[in-house]
């Protein structure tokens, strides 16, 4: 059993609001890639918390919602791919945010029409 690489230019983050982070990834160039796994947590090196398995070899990015995300709190994000005989890569490059609080809802806002 040979075990597969995984070779990641570029795992990126995005964050929407508090409860989401979107992770994505260039596709791994191992023919034999049937899935990948996105780890994340608190922890600051792998293996982390928490694990969503995708499969199939395209998919290059995931959606984490999650309604537990702690404001003021760092999270750690990184990825393996998985060939068909379960043989997992090493994890790619950990990327981090800070989840801050969300802005507080804006009160009193006023439009004022101006005529023409």
């Amino acid at each position: 059993m040979k075990k597969i690489g995984l070779i990641i230019s570029a795992l990126i983050l995005s964050i929407f609001v508090t409860k989401a982070a979107t992770v994505t990834w260039d596709i791994s160039p191992e023919g034999d890639v049937t899935g990948y796994k996105v780890y994340w947590g608190t922890n600051a090196l792998p293996p982390f918390e928490n694990v969503l398995v995708l499969v199939g070899r395209s998919p290059t990015s995931a959606l984490i919602y999650n309604t537990n995300f702690v404001a003021n709190t760092k999270y750690n994000f990184s990825l393996t791919a998985y060939n068909s005989v379960g043989l997992e890569s090493g994890y790619s490059t950990v990327v981090s945010f800070t989840n801050l609080v969300a802005p507080s809802t804006v009160k009193n806002l006023r439009i004022s029409l101006i005529a023409p």
